[in-house]
């Protein structure tokens, strides 16, 4: 069924509707236009895919330094690494300078 086949509901009407459907081409340009907006909605698709991968890897780098920070203060409370805060606190920075490359996702 054509778009628009539901107004064309009366004989004379729908010979007319074939007649300029067939004059004008139609077919043609609404399987193009359809295949057109078929696309846009894919490539709208994986972007907002892309957004959310990004999103969630920020996340998950916030959630590895929360984890090595909480670790270092237990460690530092415990009073057990006197000669292992030099170790812990350079494992910090590499894990910090991980973060200098990443960049916060975009606030909707």
């Amino acid at each position: 069924m054509r778009p628009g086949s539901t107004a064309w509901k009366g004989e004379r009407y729908s010979e007319l509707q074939e007649l300029l459907w067939e004059e004008l081409d139609l077919d043609d340009r609404y399987d193009e236009l359809q295949r057109k907006l078929d696309f846009v909605n894919e490539t709208i698709q994986y972007s907002l895919d892309m957004a959310k991968n990004a999103k969630g890897i920020f996340l998950e780098r916030v959630i590895v330094l929360l984890i090595t920070l909480e670790l270092m203060v237990s460690l530092l409370h415990m009073g057990v690494v006197e000669g292992t805060v030099t170790a812990v606190q350079d494992a910090v920075s590499g894990v910090t300078s991980q973060f200098a490359g990443a960049e916060a996702p975009e606030r909707r």
